[in-house]
Order: C-alpha cells, then structure tokens, then sequence
C-alpha cells in the first residue's frame, strides 16, 4: 500500500521549511531510514529520511518548495499502485483526534573486577573552529570476555540491549512520521551503560536519569506497553501520560521520573541515598548523568554531600563525548572526569561504556560496597551516541571518520559476536531474540495507539501547592 510522507516537526521556531534538494529521483528504490532530501529549517540543513521502504512513486513538493510541517512531500509505494488514491487522504490529519476517556484510577552475584585496561586512542578529524582532534577517546578495540557467564545471562544482557535500541528506532520514525507527539533525545549506541548497571541491582533499589531517559527505564524493567503510551500520552502511561519522554518513571518499579534539567538528578540521588541510611536499609541509589552534567554546579553538591556522609550512592556518568554539539575536550581541561571524583575523596573508575560486561562488573563491585556501608563510588561510562542530541539534530558536528570509528565499537554488535567466538550461542538464538523483541514493539505501538488518553481533571490530580 502506497505511503504518504510527510514533512515531520523538526522543531523549528517556525512550521515553514524549504526543500533544498531531492537525493533520490522517482522510479528509484528506497530504504529504511534512507536520506530522501535535503531540508532547509531556520536553523540549519537537515537530511530528511525515509520512513517506508519500497519505490519513490512520486514527489509532490518539488526542490525549492517552501512546505509546512504535516505537508504530504512524497509518495512511497510498489510500482503500479494508484498514486491518486494514495493522496486523496492528504488532507487527514496525521494524528486522527481520540476523545479522551477516563479510566479508574534474582539477580546474579556481582563479580569484582578492576575497570579494563586500554589503550588511549586519538580519533582524527578536525572541528572548523578547532584545530585540536575532534575527540580522544578510551576505547580498547577488544570483544567482552565471557569466560565463566552463563548464556541465558548473556542472552539476557543482548535482549535487553536489543530491546533499547529497537525501541529508540521505531520511536524516533513514529515522531518522523508525525504520528508521535512532543520531543526525544534518545540514547543510540549507549545501551551497555544502562543493561550493565541495572543488571547489577536489587528490588528496592532506585536509580535517577536525565533528558536522555528512554534506555534507563528499559534497563530498570518499566513495561515497554507504559512507556510507549506514555510517548502517546495516554492514560496508561508510565506517568498517566503527563510525563511524555523526558519524564520517564516510576518508583514503584525503582526509578524516579526523570529529571530534565541537567544536572539535577544529581543531588536528588544523594537525598535517595540519605534515607537509605538513616532507615538503615541495604539499598542502592543509582544516578545516571552525561558528561556535561559534571560542568553543573549541582552535580559537585550532590558528589560532596555523599562523599561527607557516606551514602549509598553509585554516580554513573555516560560520556558520550558530546554536551549537546559541544565535544568534552572544548568544555573541561582535565584528560578523564573520573579524575574529578578524587576532588571529594571519592575514587573514580574509567570504564570501557560499550562493554556490557565490563559495566556489569565494574558497577556490580561498587554496588556490592555501597550496599555494606562502604560509601558512594563514581564510574566514568565511555561511550558513544550513535544519534543526534535530538530528533532534529543532524550530527553534522560529528566527523565522519569518528562516526565510523565507534559505529565499529557499538555494544550489541560486540557481544553477539563475543558469543559467537565462544561457541556461547548461535546466530539463531539472536535470531530469536531479534524477532520477540520486533513483536513486543508492534504490540506495544498498536496498544498505545488504541488507549485512551487522561481526563482534562486528571491535570489537577498529583498536584501540591501550599
């Protein structure tokens, strides 16, 4: 059936937008996720890319025209199909309006292991406002080693990771097509950091995130059907559809919503911490920030009141190398920001971010020490985001040649292949996985698509005010 492609909110301060250039012609076949054009927004020149697979049956804002968000650009179908008929729909709103419906109300032990050794590695490539490398990076280019980890563990550690990373895919094509609403800043390439640490926690422990939280709640076990409907706004939701995806959360299951504001989750994890210890129970609290959270003022208050008190408090930093568009090595002088722990009289530990394992050993050292009263630990995730900063970031900020570097070091790929060499598992059983993962995704969009969205009144519910 022949699909409509629509010009999706970029997230300009305007809905106008120019087609620079078309980058493939009718009658041409095309892929997922294929660049179709050349976009002109009042901020800066964007790839736009496809959103079907099959032929380019049809452009219908030449190069040059000046479209609208939600405007019908190209029809993507199989040769022969009615084109006409495909674009008698082209005035439906992409997003047909639901009337809202109110609804009534063992883990493994943990293996101490030093954080891995590697090689410092300089990846070339020049920033125009910049004559130094465009980032350096800690990066050894070796597989995780699976000596002595059971295979339905390590199958376990890749459906998670697989599940992240399909589930950031098929999201951010959602919000191409105009279908799902709001914003995203999704974790690509990342999702060793958050499988490795959460595979090392208990029930009852709490982990805090960011504005990048999707992978963060995946790992912690927040249903995939609540947080795609939560992405849809509906009732059924993570946060009852009042959250959407920068506010991913639920303490129930162990993690605090997410906190956008950078920095912040921070010093909220100490607090976490400190009533731990005062019930004098034996639980963890996980902080996950990125690299330009440790330039934030919150973020040394929060590190300074656990050290001085000694909480139970794990601060994870993922540093993918980027705040924003801006690389570490232009916002900070200091060659690791794990060396800034030692400020706080807390040790930091590097640790390779795109090693599942490494991670899970790593932090399941340092969680086995908070949780018998050894105080906070700091880890320095090095990592890398395989996506833009947001859904209308175009990456232009990252070099080609680092991309390939670290496309090359993403985690799934490294421990599928770890399991292969060791006769671990056979490309079936990720077959498997693949396939569970691609169907509990369908039923999660088909259900969040279908549910009802909250009440106007709901608004007022969960609201303090003195």
């Amino acid at each position: 059936m022949a699909k409509l492609i629509r010009m999706p909110d970029l997230g300009t301060t305007v809905d106008s937008l120019v087609i620079n250039a078309w980058l493939i012609e009718p009658g041409q076949s095309v892929e997922l996720g294929q660049p179709l054009a050349e976009i002109e927004t009042d901020k800066a020149v964007n790839e736009l890319e496809s959103v079907a697979a099959g032929t380019l049956l049809k452009i219908v804002a030449e190069t040059g025209a000046e479209v609208q968000t939600g405007d019908v650009i190209a029809v993507i179908g199989e040769p022969g199909e009615d084109i006409e008929a495909a674009l008698q729909g082209e005035t439906t709103p992409a997003v047909p309006p639901s009337a809202p419906v109110r609804r009534e109300p063992a883990q493994p032990e943990p293996v101490a292991s030093p954080a891995p050794s590697g090689e410092r590695v300089i990846v070339q490539g020049v920033r125009p406002e910049n004559d130094a490398p465009a980032i350096y990076t800690y990066a050894p280019d070796t597989q995780p080693d699976c000596a002595g980890y059971e295979t339905p563990f390590l199958l376990n550690l890749y459906q998670e990771m697989q599940r992240i990373r399909r589930f950031e895919e098929r999201v951010r094509l959602l919000f191409l097509e105009g279908i799902m609403p709001g914003t995203i800043h999704q974790c690509d390439g990342q999702e060793a950091c958050a499988v490795g640490v959460c595979a090392t926690l208990q029930d009852g422990d709490v982990i805090t995130s960011t504005h990048r939280p999707h992978g963060h709640a995946v790992a912690r076990g927040l249903p995939i059907k609540e947080l795609m409907s939560e992405l849809f706004g509906r009732d059924d939701g993570c946060c009852r559809g009042k959250g959407g995806s920068m506010h991913f959360g639920d303490l129930a299951r162990g993690m605090v919503p997410a906190i956008a504001t950078v920095g912040s989750n921070v010093p909220i994890t100490a607090g976490v911490g400190l009533a731990f210890k005062l019930r004098a129970e034996e639980r963890v609290a996980v902080s996950f920030f990125g690299d330009g959270a440790t330039n934030e003022g919150a973020f040394h208050e929060g590190l300074n009141l656990a050290a001085v008190w000694g909480l139970p408090c794990i601060f994870v930093c993922e540093n993918n190398y980027y705040g924003a568009s801006t690389p570490v090595h232009q916002s900070m002088a200091a060659k690791d920001i794990a060396d800034r722990a030692a400020a706080y009289g807390i040790e930091g530990k590097i640790v390779d971010g795109n090693d599942v394992l490494a991670v899970y050993e790593a932090v399941g050292a340092a969680v086995a020490n908070a949780r018998a009263g050894g105080g906070p630990a700091f880890l320095e995730l090095k990592t890398y985001r395989l996506c833009g900063h947001s859904r209308r970031d175009a990456r232009d900020y990252q070099p080609d040649e680092e991309k390939e570097f670290w496309q090359g070091r993403e985690p799934i790929s490294r421990l599928r292949q770890s399991m292969l060499n060791a006769g671990l598992a056979e490309q079936d059983a990720f077959d498997q996985v693949d396939a569970q993962v691609e169907a509990e995704l369908d039923a999660a969009i088909e259900h969040a698509q279908a549910a009802p969205f909250p009440d106007g009144a709901d608004a007022l519910e969960h609201v303090w005010a003195p």
